[in-house]
C-alpha cells in the first residue's frame, strides 16, 4: 500500500497493489474480496458509505504472475 494523500485518523488516498504469483505448471484463477470501512469510501471512482467490498479476479498463467492495482479514498 502506498499513501498518496495522508489525512487524519486513517483518512486519505491510498494506492493498493496485489501481486499474484503461480508456481504451478497450469494456470489458476484468483479471486480476492476485501472489506473496506469508512464514513465515505471512494473505490474505483464510485462513492459509498460504511462497508464497501472490493473484489479482484485474475487469471494467473503457469509459472507466472499478475499485478493488480487500485486506488481507494477514505474519510473517517
Amino acid at each position: 500500500m502506498k499513501v498518496l494523500e495522508a489525512g487524519e485518523r486513517g483518512s486519505g488516498k491510498y494506492q493498493v497493489t496485489y501481486i499474484f504469483e503461480n508456481s504451478k505448471d497450469r494456470a489458476i484463477r484468483v479471486e480476492l474480496t476485501e472489506r473496506i470501512y469508512g464514513r465515505k469510501v471512494v473505490l474505483k471512482g464510485v462513492e459509498k458509505s460504511g462497508e464497501t467490498l472490493m473484489e479482484l479476479r485474475a487469471d494467473v498463467p503457469a509459472r507466472g504472475s499478475v499485478t493488480r492495482t487500485f486506488t481507494v479514498e477514505l474519510e473517517n
